[in-house]
């Protein structure tokens, strides 16, 4: 059975990296604390498009001045191991 991990979830790394507490974004998204620690887990949590649309909003807002917006592919990152990558046939032209 092929059951690779390929999406990483990065939610925690991007918070981090733009010193933005969970509390603050609760706030920002208008819900709970909890709610934005369940989202920080390595598991990407199901999401609607709306509610990642919300989150990105908030997300950018909160981030270091001076740093580029935070987008899909920050939160998203897209890796495989070196037997996936040939499973996939990721060097094939």
């Amino acid at each position: 059975m092929c059951e690779p991990k390929l999406i990483t979830w990065n939610l925690r790394q991007v918070m981090d990296e733009h010193k933005i507490q969970p509390a603050i974004l609760a706030e920002h998204m208008q819900t709970t604390p909890v709610a934005i620690s369940r989202m920080r887990r390595p598991k990407m949590p199901r999401m609607e498009e709306d509610k990642l649309n919300h989150l990105l909003i908030c997300l950018n807002a909160l981030r270091k001045s001076g740093t580029p917006p935070i987008g899909i592919a920050d939160l998203l990152v897209f890796t495989f191991t070196v037997e996936e990558a040939a499973k996939a046939r990721i060097n094939e032209s």
